[in-house]
Formats: structure tokens, sequence, C-alpha cells
């Protein structure tokens, strides 16, 4: 390599970072038939090269990639300078709301007692990985698309129907869904980024 280079794993998933084009595009060669030595292949789908330069000023906005479930992206800080942040990729979310769905609709009989604290646990596990520094809002489509659900299913489980003010006053307001909560608070550097992931 003629430059710096860092490799981030987690499990069988992991980034290379390069800090030069010439260094990733060779990596791209090689990589495959270092892995098949080992009777090891390379996802087809989610292994590509991605130019993640820091985007020029008069840019709106630069390249993105997806890792772990969530979108590495660039940002303005408070400053007005780029650095990468990060928030839930868009299929994690969809994933996350179907099952939150599914379940109150396959629980939707049982007490609300024992679905609020079956929906707490689930979106407390969900804020405790994709709670990060600059993520709230992605946290927060999914905790209102959560009482969305709970407001639909309970309504259809026969009885009274109650509209959404009513949920609010008779349901939300005694057994309460946890708020979005950033669990992992940290900051990036703005200098020496790597280039090529």
């Amino acid at each position: 390599m003629q430059g710096r280079v860092y490799l981030v794993r987690v499990a069988d998933d992991f980034i290379i970072g390069c800090e030069y084009q010439s260094d990733a595009e060779r990596i791209m060669r090689v990589l495959p038939k270092r892995m098949a030595k080992y009777n090891l292949s390379i996802h087809p789908e989610k292994t590509k090269l991605v130019d993640f330069r820091r985007p020029a000023r008069s840019m709106t906005k630069g390249n993105t990639f997806i890792f772990i479930g969530f979108c590495f992206y660039w940002g303005k800080s408070r400053k007005g300078k780029w650095v990468v942040k990060v928030k839930t990729a868009k299929k994690r979310i969809a994933r996350t709301n179907k099952r939150i769905g599914e379940y109150c609709k396959a629980s939707r009989h049982k007490s609300v007692a024992e679905q609020h604290q079956a929906l707490r646990a689930k979106l407390r596990g969900h804020y405790n990985y994709f709670g990060v520094t600059f993520n709230y809002q992605s946290l927060h489509q999914v905790y209102t698309q959560a009482q969305r659900s709970w407001f639909k299913w309970l309504n259809r489980r026969g009885g009274k129907r109650r509209n959404w003010e009513q949920f609010k006053t008779s349901i939300l307001a005694n057994y309460a869904l946890p708020p979005p909560k950033v669990v992992h608070s940290f900051k990036y550097a703005t200098n020496r980024q790597l280039s090529f992931a």
C-alpha cells in the first residue's frame, strides 16, 4: 500500500479504508482471490468501491455507504465543516417498523400492560443499538411508528374504538412508550480522514 489503510470488522462484515484510490482498487482486485484460498467469498451486492472523500465546500452532499445497519454520510457540523455522520439505514427502519407492527397485530388481544412491556423492550433494544450521535431523527421515526401501530391494532380487537386523542389520554398517558434516546455519544474528527472505503 502506498498510503494509510485501516480495516474495521464486525463479525463477518468489514470495511477497508484507503487514503489513495489506487490502493483501494488494488485491494478490490486481489481480495476475492485471497478469500477464495480459504474457501470464502465476498458478497457481490455488498462489496463495492466508494469514493468517500470530504465533499468540496460548494457541494451540498457527498457519497454514502451502509455498514452494519448504519448509513454513513457527510454532513455539516454546527460550525459549517464537513464531518462524517451516521443514521439508521432505511431498510433497517422498515424492518423494525414491520416487526413491531407484526407484534402489535399478533398480540392485540393480550392485556395492554403486557403489550406495553414488550413494546418498551423492543424500543429500548433498538435505541441501545442505533442510539448514536446524529441519529435522533431516525430513532424518532421508529418511536412514532410504534405508537401508530399500537393505536391501529388496539382499535381492531373489538369493543369501543378510540380516536388518536383518546388513545393518547387513555393509553399513552398511563402506558407511555420510551422516547428516543442517544445512548452512544461521540465526536468526529474533521481532519485526516481516509477517502476510499
